[in-house]
């Protein structure tokens, strides 16, 4: 199948499952002290879902931590899943699937709050 993508895509785009498209994905922490930080401390990780449509806490997390400015590949984004609200109140509902080699079924799920990248990819088939 192929999909033509733009940067107009949005929640009626194509919804494609294994289509391989993949673009990258930067993650951004939004705490300054963290962004400053050469090294990976614990405290200023980032969890990434099991599951964008339950609540984002500590059950539904994978075991894999990622850190600002760390690069993922992600193949899909999900427009409704759970509402993350960052440390200065900015809110969002969506969420990227990003493959990671270390966890179960091959991926995760980046909240949207949790970059400043929008690469044009289709709707997750979920």
């Amino acid at each position: 199948m192929t999909v033509s993508l733009n940067s107009a895509d949005g929640p009626d785009a194509p919804v494609v499952s294994g289509s391989g498209v993949t673009a990258h994905l930067r993650v951004f922490n939004i705490e300054e002290r963290c962004r400053k930080r050469s090294d990976r401390a614990p405290g200023c990780s980032i969890g990434l879902a099991i599951d964008p449509r339950l609540n984002y806490d500590a059950k539904n997390v994978v075991s894999h931590r990622v850190w600002h400015d760390d690069v993922l590949n992600t193949d899909c984004i999900l427009y409704d899943g759970d509402e993350v609200t960052d440390e200065i109140g900015t809110k969002s509902t969506r969420w990227y699937r990003v493959r990671l080699d270390d966890v179960p079924r091959g991926h995760a799920w980046l909240s949207g709050i949790r970059t400043r990248g929008n690469p044009a990819l289709p709707t997750c088939a979920l």
